[in-house]
């Protein structure tokens, strides 16, 4: 999710996660078997932050082969007051908005987890490009 400042919102992990707790990150999870990616990564936005969106609004960035599995990283962009998130308690602990200057400092830092070289590649690059594309 990024906004028209170009910022990311990011979501702190909660504790009680058995797969980094604790760690920022960015939303994400897995589809459930019939589900589309889009239907996942909506899902899954709507669940862990109370964010609704359309596929008119999300663009998909691309796929990243991991070992074991495809990545899909969607993008919409959204101004909501991060103060004013529904967050799923189970899964998120806390969500800001930071610009594209502190998360690169962030996961130098490992303060935020390092999905790789080609994400954020991929995701620097295109919030640059379309951030402004969409309407709200």
């Amino acid at each position: 999710v990024v906004s028209d400042k170009g910022e990311f919102l990011i979501q702190k992990r909660s504790e009680d996660k058995k797969l980094m707790p604790g760690e920022w990150a960015a939303t994400g999870g897995s589809a459930i078997s019939g589900e589309t990616s889009f239907c996942a990564a909506q899902r899954e936005l709507l669940e862990e932050l109370g964010i609704s969106c359309t596929q008119r609004l999300c663009k998909k960035m691309g796929r990243i082969k991991k070992r074991n599995s495809f990545v899909d990283i969607w993008f919409t962009k959204s101004n909501v007051d991060a103060s004013s998130l529904i967050l799923q308690s189970s899964e998120v602990a806390e969500a800001r908005w930071v610009s594209e200057e502190t998360l690169r400092k962030m996961v130098k830092k490992r303060e935020f987890h390092n999905y790789g070289k080609e994400y954020f590649d991929m995701i620097f690059q295109f919030a640059k490009e379309y951030r402004y594309e969409f309407g709200d």
